[in-house]
This record gives C-alpha cells, structure tokens and sequence, in this order.
C-alpha cells in the first residue's frame, strides 16, 4: 500500500510537470530571426523559479536549568521556496551561449500548530538567500521555437530562522520558545531546459543539487521570558535535491 501511494504521488507531480511545459511550450513567433542584431549581448531575463524542498528537524533540546522540559518530537516541514534572478545572456546568436545572473531566494514554512501531551506547539521556518551563477546553454532553434537546454552553478549566502514555542495547556510559566539562527554558504549546481515560445516569454524546468557548507549557528531559549541556555540544540537537516518550475520574462 506505501508503494502505491509513493507512485501516485510521483504519478500526479510528473502530471503537474507535463502540463506546465506544455502550457508555455505551444506558442508561436519566435525564431532565431526574432532575436536582437547584436552579435554578442542578448535579451535581458527576468526569471521567476518555484521548488518545494523538505526539511527535517530534530527538537530533543536539553538543558541543566532545573524544570526544563523537552519537545521531544521530530517534525519533517514542506517548505516552499521562492527565486527571482536577472539573467543577461551573452552569444545568442552561436550554438553555445553563456548567461550571468544575480538571484535572491525566500523560503517560509506556513505556522503549523499540533497539540503533544499536554502542550500546544507553534512552528515556523523562514529563510533569506542571494547570490550569483553562470549558466552554459546550447541553442535549437526551429521555425516557432527556441529550446535552450542548460547547466548552471550558483554560490549562494544563507540565513534560516527556525522558531518554536510549546506552552503547557494548564501552566502559562512553562510556556518554552527557541529560535536557531543559521548562516551557511550553499553551492548549488544546475541541469534543465528554457522554451522560448513568444518574443516576450519563457518557461523554465530543472533539477537543482545543493550542496551546504560553513554553518554559524546560534540559539536563544527562554522560558516565560526568561532566558537559559541548552546543552543540546536543536538540529535541521536538509534537502540536497530540488525540482524547479519557473517562468522568465524577456526585456
């Protein structure tokens, strides 16, 4: 029944993948002739890029602060990430062209709420990333569309805020929050495909690796607005494979 359940699953995102494409990869218009005079600098792209990435957390905190009591769960949180890049390509034109491009991402997990034992929980995930990459595309061309498959690397700064606060339901004064902040570095590598289908618009698929390095942690626990410090921290773990859907904007 769980293997059932896991091609289903995989079944209806493959479906939701297909439709994207094709719905940005039936237009017309566009050809090699529709592209600017200039032999080496191309359009400008305003891409806009979508990933669902899952990431899991580990709340077995302990603490030498006498009374202090532990979530003691561990929680895997869908977290939705958002991109926006300015891409310039340069050579588009030749069978190879190269495109530069800053990005700035946002992640957020929605509050999530669950009642353990005796206690109510709050959760939430945000982070905050920028950075820049280099893509390395190849150019078909036929006599309605460009398809551009590509490879692309990215060198990126992270920060992620994670929060939680359990209070118990009949003691407002063990009511705990903690916050772990992390900034990393992230290094993430590239392959996909672009479909050019009108002068103006482009749609966007690509499987994306991260890889995660340098965390500077810090966490701050309070209990009823008093702080203490823990002696085991909570810990995260996350994805290192991401699906990217996205659509750019040509100008």
């Amino acid at each position: 029944m769980q293997v059932l359940k896991k091609r289903i699953f995989l079944g209806m995102r493959l479906k939701w993948v297909m439709l994207f494409l094709m719905l940005f990869s039936g237009g017309q218009a566009f050809s090699q002739d529709s592209l600017p005079a200039q032999s080496l600098l191309g359009s400008w792209y305003l891409n806009f890029d979508y990933q669902i990435s899952k990431t899991k957390a580990e709340h077995y905190e302990t603490s030498s602060t006498a009374g202090f009591t532990s979530a003691d769960f561990k929680q895997t949180y869908t977290q939705h990430n958002f991109l926006i890049s300015i891409e310039k390509e340069i050579m588009p034109h030749w069978p190879v062209s190269i495109s530069l491009f800053p990005v700035i991402g946002y992640g957020l997990v929605t509050n999530s709420y669950k009642q353990k034992d005796d206690y109510d929980i709050e959760e939430k995930l945000q982070g905050l990333s920028y950075g820049g990459g280099v893509s390395l595309n190849i150019n078909t061309f036929t006599k309605s569309l460009r398809i551009q498959p590509f490879v692309s690397a990215m060198s990126l700064q992270a920060k992620d805020v994670f929060f939680l606060r359990y209070e118990d339901t009949e003691s407002t004064d063990s009511s705990y929050e903690i916050e772990t902040t992390q900034e990393y570095n992230v290094i993430a590598a590239s392959i996909g495909v672009r479909f050019f289908n009108t002068k103006e618009l482009i749609s966007r698929f690509s499987i994306t690796t991260y890889q995660y390095d340098d965390f500077e942690t810090s966490v701050k626990a309070s209990q009823y607005k008093t702080n203490f410090t823990l002696t085991k921290e909570p810990e995260f773990f996350r994805d290192n494979v991401r699906i990217n859907l996205g659509m750019g904007l040509i100008f």
